[in-house]
């Protein structure tokens, strides 16, 4: 018992350093591109260093499981995101509400401020881009490794 103890204690420790480390090193070589000033070429650099550290904590799930449990641990781990516990229609719900709120906000803003201003109907066919870049720049960056590794990994280390 005092082994798989010290084996949960070791695996999260690994993950957290390695979680860290990827993470806020690339933040900030990100922002060091912002302290030159900020222009279009600047963020567009920083952007891409933040998002590649938002990965940190999949990343780090991903090697540290490889690590201690194997190809076998790891294809448990990536089998947590093929979950899908929520019924159908709270899926639908995340798509259609904030599309919902724009429009009573936009119906908000031209009766009571004035008018909005010219709407190119082309913008309508961005929303399934903005929604899949909404998946891939946060869930996907972070929800294998806290979800799928670490709270898994934590709970074990608290019930022995």
């Amino acid at each position: 018992m005092a082994l798989i103890y010290k084996m949960n204690r070791k695996k999260l420790f690994v993950f957290l350093k390695l979680t860290f480390l990827w993470s806020w090193i690339l933040w900030i070589i990100g922002l060091n591109y912002l302290s030159e000033g900020i222009n279009q070429e600047s963020i567009g650099k920083f952007l891409v260093f933040f998002f590649v550290g938002v990965y940190g904590p999949t990343i780090s799930g991903i090697i540290t499981t490889l690590f201690f449990d194997g190809l076998k641990g790891l294809f448990e781990l990536i089998k947590k995101l093929f979950i899908w516990k929520v019924p159908f229609k709270y899926y639908l719900y995340i798509i259609f509400l904030p599309i919902i709120f724009v429009i009573i906000g936009m119906t908000l803003y031209s009766q009571f401020i004035g008018e909005i201003g010219g709407f190119d109907k082309m913008a309508y066919l961005s929303i399934p881009t903005i929604l899949l870049t909404g998946l891939y720049a946060g869930p996907l960056g972070e929800e294998l490794g806290w979800r799928g590794f670490y709270c898994p990994n934590f709970k074990k280390n608290i019930q022995t």
